[in-house]
């Protein structure tokens, strides 16, 4: 019988040819050729990459989890992947990012000797996510405008964006793989390919436990425009893909072992806001414990309930228009929603939020402008937090300058709400009883785009989109 390391190896390597292949199907439906242009920003991208990999020695990472990722992979690198989640200190991680560790880890230890060796060695994924989430965004674009200027545009927001840079490459973070499946999965949902969907959402979710707010999104979506044979597929096909995750490490743990594995992460820091500048930090400051009450009402049961609501809002907004923007725009605003109103938020959940606006960047002004806004403070909180845990700067928990930030990241949630309101009518735009700038700053920029993809969630079950069903409905009577 093998043992747990070529288990894992055969896992990784599943993983990794899903991945590839769903990567492969989505760039052909939404950029089918290649020429100048495409090279052009494969080019690009791959330059902005090697600057970054280049400017890793300059930037030592935050200590804490910079040290984490080299503990990981020299530990799965020196006794195999399964010692991983053993005492005496267990990684709290899902294992997918985990086999991108032990990879890093093998490599380093055949190829350098140093700390610093190991520590550019373990940095390199995200920005390797980093890239092909760009070349992803520059696909997408294209495909929704047929407009090589915005693509190219687009993805250079997103691989140049200060505080998405400050993330991964100064501070040493991973948010960058765990947007990437994330994007892709509701890509592939925009396109009715709703299986391999479902398998990359499922990778998302091996990645970090975040993963998990996107789901309701995805099973509402998927419910909504396929058929009830669909869903059975999708749920086989994520459980199977979560099972192949897990599977070397399963050996001598209970069957429910792995939802431990989310259950010990989400628990690990019980505080109302871990210094995001968020409503929390608005409401009792940074790191409050969140069992203290909020007019009766403790913290996490108050974010508990907002959150709630607020997919109960995405809901309605799907429901109300089952087109393929509503489900990014929705998957957008449930990981916007997270940050601003939930309770054991770090600042760097903001990430996945704003990089996943880059793909609506361009639909509406309000869209351009919560991304400016998002930008500049997620930037702001990052540096701010980072100098402080270095002991450079102080954070006072309620000063005036967190309040502020806090609450422009709480207006910022709230217009984008609105404008994903707007985003769901038919027309995508106000009506004209509102002030012609309130109309211009919600509207829609592509109103062709409901059109263009009208079809394709009908298409996933053969039949015809429902405004073609009606008109032939009137026809007969």
């Amino acid at each position: 019988m093998p043992d747990s390391s070529t288990i894992a190896e055969l896992s990784a390597l599943l993983l990794l040819w899903l991945f590839g292949y769903a990567l492969d199907d989505c760039r052909r439906r939404m950029l089918p050729g290649f020429d100048r242009n495409v090279a052009a920003a494969l080019v690009l991208a791959v330059v902005i990459f090697a600057a970054k990999l280049a400017a890793l020695p300059f930037f030592p990472g935050y200590p804490d989890d910079v040290h984490a990722w080299e503990r990981w992979s020299a530990t799965m690198a020196s006794h195999g992947p399964h010692a991983i989640y053993e005492p005496p200190a267990p990684a709290d991680y899902p294992p997918a990012y985990l086999y991108a560790l032990w990879a890093a880890g093998a490599a380093a230890r055949s190829l350098v000797t140093t700390v610093a060796g190991l520590r550019l060695f373990v940095e390199t994924p995200p920005l390797i996510a980093d890239l092909v989430l760009s070349l992803l965004i520059f696909a997408a674009i294209f495909h929704y405008w047929r407009n090589h200027a915005l693509a190219l545009a687009a993805m250079l927001l997103f691989a140049l964006n200060p505080a998405l840079l400050y993330d991964s490459v100064v501070w040493g973070q991973a948010d960058a793989v765990l947007v990437l499946p994330i994007a892709l999965a509701a890509l592939l949902l925009t396109q009715s390919r709703f299986v391999l969907g479902w398998a990359i959402a499922a990778v998302a979710a091996l990645v970090k436990p975040q993963a998990l707010l996107v789901l309701p999104v995805f099973a509402l979506w998927t419910m909504l425009n396929s058929g009830w044979r669909t869903w059975l597929w999708c749920a086989g096909t994520f459980l199977v893909t979560a099972l192949v995750g897990f599977a070397p490490f399963l050996s001598g743990h209970p069957w429910y072992w792995p939802l431990s594995v989310y259950t010990f992460s989400a628990g690990r820091y019980r505080l109302a806001s871990m210094n995001a500048f968020n409503l929390m930090a608005v409401l009792g400051g940074l790191d409050r414990p969140e069992f203290v009450s909020f007019m009766g009402v403790s913290y996490l049961a108050l974010g508990t309930v907002l959150l709630a609501a607020l997919y109960g809002l995405l809901a309605w907004l799907m429901w109300r228009k089952p087109r393929a923007p509503m489900v990014l725009i929705a998957t957008f605003l449930a990981l916007l929603g997270f940050f601003v109103l939930a309770a054991r938020v770090h600042e760097r959940y903001l990430y996945p939020a704003l990089a996943l606006l880059t793909l609506l960047v361009f639909d509406a002004p309000a869209a351009m402008a919560v991304y400016i806004v998002l930008s500049a403070t997620l930037l702001t909180n990052l540096i701010w937090v980072k100098r402080f845990h270095q002991g450079v700067a102080a954070l006072d928990p309620h000063s005036a300058a967190v309040m502020g930030i806090s609450l422009l990241n709480v207006a910022a949630f709230a217009i984008a709400s609105f404008w994903g309101a707007v985003a769901s009518t038919p027309a995508g735009t106000l009506s004209k009883r509102w002030p012609s700038a309130v109309r211009w700053f919600f509207g829609s920029r592509k109103p062709a785009l409901d059109e263009a993809t009208a079809g394709s969630a009908a298409e996933g079950r053969g039949e015809a989109p429902r405004k073609v069903r009606r008109k032939s409905a009137r026809r007969r009577h």
